[in-house]
């Protein structure tokens, strides 16, 4: 199957690997291994161009990535604790990290590796308490659901369309500022629950905040 371009395994639970030919299928652009342990290797795949790895709770570390990458989701992989961010992704513009609890990863590192991303999703992370997004310049749409300890937004990019940050009853948010910023691009923004939010300072031509009890300053 030399020609092959999409491999879709979703839900294949006891696949523990995945044959070292797979690296022959040099076309292979998309591979889906949803819900599934994750392979030990998956290297010589040039032209991966989206790679799934959801709810993979097998998975600790990710290093092989492809160059060629556009998309890459983790979502719910929650034991994910490292992810090679020293290649150069010049095409990422997708990553979804959302439910990776145990991830570390810097703003500063996907400014290096990722330079073209639109799209951050890093839902779930309970423990993140400020987010630098100084030199995120492409982002264009940022999801924060669920990181209830972030306290301090600053150094938004002027590219941001959507900024979403909701917020579950059980379980409020603790942000208190969004800092001055300059968003002409911005369309939508979504706060809600976040009870101590008490200065959101930025331009924005679509608004909703609910419950919390802020003082809008427009620039």
């Amino acid at each position: 199957m030399p020609s092959l371009r999409w491999l879709d395994l979703v839900g294949c639970s006891q696949l523990e690997g995945l044959d070292s030919s797979l690296g022959k299928l040099t076309d292979l652009r998309i591979l889906i291994l949803n819900e599934c342990r994750f392979p030990s290797e998956i290297a010589g795949l040039p032209c991966m161009q989206e790679l799934y790895l959801e709810e993979c709770t097998s998975l600790t570390a990710l290093s092989c990535l492809s160059t060629s990458l556009q998309i890459l989701s983790l979502f719910g992989s929650c034991n994910v604790e490292r992810l090679n961010l020293n290649v150069w992704l010049p095409n990422l513009h997708t990553l979804n990290l959302s439910g990776c609890t145990k991830l570390k990863v810097s703003p500063e590192a996907l400014v290096t590796s990722a330079p073209s991303l639109r799209v951050l999703d890093l839902r779930e992370w309970g423990s993140l308490k400020s987010l630098d997004c100084e030199g995120l310049s492409s982002v264009e749409h940022l999801i924060l659901n669920g990181c209830s300890c972030l306290t301090t937004l600053s150094f938004l990019p002027t590219t941001l369309r959507t900024l979403t940050l909701e917020m579950d009853e059980e379980e409020p948010g603790s942000l208190e500022t969004v800092e001055d910023a300059s968003l002409p691009n911005l369309q939508d923004l979504s706060i809600t629950r976040c009870p101590k939010l008490r200065r959101l300072a930025l331009h924005s031509t679509s608004l909703h905040v609910e419950e919390s009890g802020l003082a809008l300053h427009s620039t």
